[in-house]
């Protein structure tokens, strides 16, 4: 499959996913969910593929859905927006941006400049953000007169804490690449030219360490969240249990013994 909204580029275990709507700032259409979810598949099924980047071409990263393709539905009237866009273009939403917080594999985001609404979004659903000096933030729904739909109203308390997710969400203004690094939005800002660098370096770290335990420490983190402290470590235990049984711990515990780098397993479908 050729993507239209999307670029694909895959090279030493780090597959980077590129927005690719630059015209309309990268915004969000349907068909674009649609070739992320067979990109994002298609990356679970390849063992050789370990980590995600995902960024957007041009100036921006996301600018949120695309408002002319909402004014559409809109001048069908009510019952479409009803029936056809909400069962079926949010829902195509969550699957999408819910399919980056599934996914078994880490996910940084290389925000190169605006994210707003879907967009901010978007890099929520990503385990890490790295920002460009030029990004910003913003949850601009309710400028539109809704709110967040692709998880802010989830993913922004538990990040920056509830202030900062109130202020973000009821006002939509944006919040710029500095101010976002001090509330704990992002990982790390950096010069616009250095982006990409700075997020395959990452990338390459995350690369060299195991792919089983990285998926079960990406579950463990997001289930955390969500149970008590006791079901969450009984979750916690029987992934330990699995790794520990893995052939990854006998090799990690041997190189760590002999002083030489180790020489972990591929991902497969049961770190999911």
């Amino acid at each position: 499959m050729t993507f239209e909204t999307l670029l694909v580029d895959q090279r030493d275990g780090i597959v980077t996913v590129t927005l690719n709507r630059p015209h309309r700032l990268n915004a969000v259409i349907p068909q674009m969910m649609h070739e992320l979810l067979t990109a994002l598949d298609r990356v679970e099924a390849d063992p050789s593929a370990r980590v995600v980047i995902l960024t957007g071409a041009g100036s921006a990263f996301c600018a949120g859905a695309d408002l002319q393709e909402s004014l559409r539905w809109i001048q069908r009237g009510p019952e479409a927006l009803s029936n056809e866009y909400n069962p079926g273009w949010v829902r195509l939403v969550h699957l999408g941006f819910g399919r980056l917080r599934a996914l078994p594999r880490p996910v940084i985001a290389a925000v190169n400049g605006v994210a707003t609404a879907g967009g901010c979004d978007i890099a929520l659903s990503c385990d890490m953000r790295i920002a460009s000096e030029r990004a910003s933030f913003a949850e601009g729904y309710v400028k539109v007169g809704v709110i967040p739909a692709g998880g802010g109203t989830f993913f922004l308390p538990r990040l920056v804490g509830t202030g900062w997710a109130c202020e973000m969400i009821m006002t939509g203004d944006p919040v710029p690449a500095e101010q976002a690094l001090r509330i704990g939005l992002v990982n790390h800002v950096v010069p616009h030219d250095e982006l990409l660098p700075a997020a395959v370096a990452l990338a390459r770290r995350l690369v060299a360490r195991p792919a089983r335990a990285l998926a079960a420490a990406k579950a463990a983190i997001y289930e955390g969240q969500t149970l008590d402290y006791g079901a969450a470590m009984a979750s916690v235990y029987r992934a330990y249990a699995f790794l520990m049984e893995s052939d990854d711990f006998i090799e990690g515990t041997t190189a760590f013994v002999q002083k030489r780098p180790p020489r972990w397993a591929a991902p497969d479908r049961s770190t999911s």
